[in-house]
């Protein structure tokens, strides 16, 4: 084994080797708005092991979802992770699919729109909360996007162009 400095992994970014050199350099400022998301996730995963916990408590069958997951994605969002800011972007695709294809199917079944992206059920509410709710969400997730999809957020992930790719 010699002692030279280790390789440097031609698949991360510049910035983030940048970053992982100075283990006492502190992590970039982030902007409010990831913060917001970051925090936001958060909370989704606690609601979510809470949710987990109640279902598991009252009699019945358990209905268990992974929404806990959303704790360390959270963290990874704050601590700059660029798997888990992956992992959240193909989240809200999924979510940016499938709330509009639920809203469209509930409209023209004329039944009530199923909440399943919710992390709570809203069995007895009138149509109009649910559709609001559902339209809410969608908005919510549209920002998300955004926010992850910044130029100056992606920058301090690592993201790379797609012209420094090849």
């Amino acid at each position: 084994m010699s002692s030279e400095s280790p390789e440097i992994n031609p698949y991360e970014a510049p910035q983030r080797r940048e970053i992982l050199k100075e283990p006492t350099q502190p992590l970039p400022p982030l902007p409010l708005a990831l913060k917001a998301v970051a925090w936001l996730t958060i909370a989704h995963g606690v609601i979510s092991v809470g949710n987990n916990i109640h279902s598991i408590l009252r009699p019945g069958f358990p209905q268990v979802g992974l929404g806990f997951l959303f704790i360390p994605a959270g963290i990874g969002l704050l601590k700059l992770r660029r798997g888990w800011r992956i992992t959240m972007l193909l989240w809200i695709w999924t979510l940016l699919i499938s709330i509009p294809v639920s809203i469209g199917l509930a409209s023209m079944r004329q039944e009530s729109i199923d909440n399943w992206f919710l992390s709570f059920q809203m069995p007895h509410q009138p149509e109009g909360l649910r559709l609001t709710c559902s339209l809410l969400m969608l908005f919510f997730v549209i920002w998300q996007f955004h926010v992850l999809t910044r130029p100056d957020v992606k920058a301090l992930f690592g993201a790379r162009k797609p012209s420094e790719a090849s």
